[in-house]
């Protein structure tokens, strides 16, 4: 992941919604009502996440958000940092 991403622009600030595979999937099950579906692909989604997981301890741009909050305390995490991000350097 990381080696596709070295010809992409470098964003300055990168949003991770962290959330457990076990989670995830019990999401989609919630969302779609297909339970095969989902633990058919569940090392695919660990991979996924272990990438998403390496990322974030090695790059300072990527922002951990537990995903397992509530909408509202997700977007207000997600304003302040945009706000310090963008805002506080001016």
């Amino acid at each position: 992941m990381i080696q596709l991403n070295q010809a992409l622009p470098r964003p300055q600030i990168t949003f991770y919604l962290h959330l457990p595979p076990a989670a995830l999937i019990e999401r989609l099950q919630k969302r779609d009502g297909l339970v095969l579906k989902y633990e058919e692909k569940r090392s695919f989604i660990e991979k996924v996440y272990e990438g998403y997981q390496l990322l974030s301890e090695i790059d300072e741009r990527f922002i951990v958000i537990d995903g397992t909050a509530s909408v509202s305390l997700i977007h207000n995490q997600i304003r302040h940092h945009i706000d310090k991000t963008c805002f506080d350097n001016k």
